[in-house]
């Protein structure tokens, strides 16, 4: 998939490598609870028929898994993971022919759900290929500064900070900084720098009252939408004013990664 070249600088790429591995530990919890539930299912279900033992050996395979995505999280756990939902979807699949032919009432509440998730786990698999070795060995310090920048911008408040901006529904927030900017959501589920130019490129209609920021993000397209006072502000940045200062504490963002 294209997506904005600035994204491929090396601080941009470090930021991706730790979402990513945000993303993967959070992916790994909800792999945790799916597995349990699975074979609490299939504890429940094997008097009825020992076949579905099956169900209990699929739970312990995701609750493994997601154990290791939490402990150690990798690219290559977004495959196991993948690997994981299709196999369950395969069985759910079984499941559903065997109750049509031996003329039970067949369930197809469980066909959907694992396909979707294992479609996505595979698509976000491929879209990180290009940072695989950086999401498994950037450095724990680098992590833990991208982290402690992100919360600084998340708690501040915006009127004791004017150069935090808020964007619609608190979807993320923008530190403008002398030269560039830092987007940054929730969680660094997404956070990346960009220049003044590269910032303004992704606006289509700067005059306008609300100001929607569109840009192709390595992991799919990104739209988030500023409000009146948060786009005045940031209209008057783009213009060049440089007057806000930074959060308390906090000076250029992730130099170091």
């Amino acid at each position: 998939m294209k997506y904005e070249t600035w994204f491929d600088t090396e601080e941009n790429r470090a930021l991706l490598a730790i979402g990513a591995r945000k993303t993967i530990k959070g992916i790994g919890i909800g792999g945790i609870i799916w597995g349990m539930i699975n074979v609490g299912l299939g504890i429940s279900y094997i008097t009825d028929d020992p076949i579905n033992f099956i169900v209990i050996v699929l739970g312990l395979l995701m609750l493994t898994v997601g154990i290791v995505a939490l402990v150690k999280p990798a690219r290559a756990a977004l495959l196991l993971e993948s690997i994981s939902a299709f196999l369950l979807f395969a069985w759910n699949v079984t499941a559903f022919i065997m109750n049509i032919v031996t003329g039970a009432e067949p369930d197809a509440r469980g066909l959907v759900f694992p396909l979707i998730i294992a479609i996505a786990f595979m698509v976000q698999y491929f879209r990180l290929s290009h940072i695989s070795e950086l999401i498994d060995t950037i450095p724990a310090e680098s992590v833990k500064q991208a982290t402690d920048v992100a919360k600084a911008i998340l708690k501040a408040k915006p009127a004791e900070s004017p150069n935090v901006i808020v964007a619609q529904m608190n979807a993320a927030r923008i530190q403008l900084l002398e030269d560039r900017a830092f987007y940054v959501q929730p969680g660094l589920s997404k956070a990346f720098v960009m220049s003044r130019d590269e910032f303004r490129s992704t606006f289509e209609d700067l005059p306008a009252k609300t100001l929607k920021m569109k840009l192709t993000h390595p992991l799919g397209k990104l739209a988030v939408t500023f409000k009146k006072e948060n786009a005045d502000r940031l209209r008057a940045w783009l213009a060049g004013d440089t007057t806000s200062g930074n959060v308390p504490g906090e000076s250029e963002p992730l130099t170091t990664l």
